[in-house]
């Protein structure tokens, strides 16, 4: 299930992937990406991990409380994080994204709860960023 950079821009803005949000149950996570390839367990959450850990999706009680895409852990740019690419630059820093992000209409502000990161879209996804300004994480 390929994610071209028009729908990766709609879960900027929406905060749903692959029609996966928070609040989405086991079952309909299954159904959307499949069986993950990784599994982790941590005190009472389980992390389902796809495309080499680009994408992270925890769920506790069979819901999804986080979805998180984690470039570093990108294979290469260009498309589907199920595979493990990410659809945006892998150095993208604040500025950069925040330019982005405009250029598509997609709100973003600076975040009120984590100093130097963004809040991104109807859901306030939070863009957070390494100490080199590059794009660390994007959280939901």
């Amino acid at each position: 299930m390929p994610v071209s950079d028009d729908s990766f821009y709609e879960f900027l803005a929406t905060g749903a992937l692959y029609g996966i949000t928070v609040g989405s149950t086991t079952d309909a996570v299954s159904a959307r990406l499949g069986p993950p390839p990784e599994t982790s367990k941590l005190r009472r959450v389980i992390i389902w991990a796809y495309g080499h850990r680009l994408l992270q999706v925890t769920l506790k009680r069979d819901r999804v409380v986080l979805i998180g895409v984690y470039p570093r852990y990108a294979k290469g740019t260009g498309g589907n994080v199920i595979d493990g690419s990410f659809p945006l630059p892998l150095d993208l820093n604040l500025e950069a994204l925040r330019t982005r992000l405009r250029e598509r209409a997609v709100p973003v502000v600076d975040s009120s709860r984590w100093p130097g990161a963004l809040e991104i879209g109807a859901g306030h996804i939070l863009a957070v960023f390494d100490e080199d300004g590059t794009l660390e994480s994007l959280q939901i």
